[in-house]
């Protein structure tokens, strides 16, 4: 089963990806343009702007 990926947008500017991962685990990737826009904000204070990807154990935080 090929995993699901919702495209994340802001203002209609792309923010990142949030994927279901196996075994019903998420990762969430900011966008390339996100984060190399000049005073670029995070989507939530708990996911601070960076390259490699928030993989939590269960659900986004700022999802539940």
């Amino acid at each position: 089963m090929a995993p699901r990926v919702v495209r994340v947008a802001w203002a209609i500017k792309p923010v990142g990806k949030l994927e279901e991962l196996p075994g019903g685990r998420t990762r969430f990737t900011y966008a390339r343009a996100r984060l190399s826009r000049q005073g670029g904000r995070p989507i939530s204070p708990i996911l601070p702007l960076r390259t490699q990807p928030w993989q939590p154990k269960g659900l986004h935080p700022f999802l539940g």
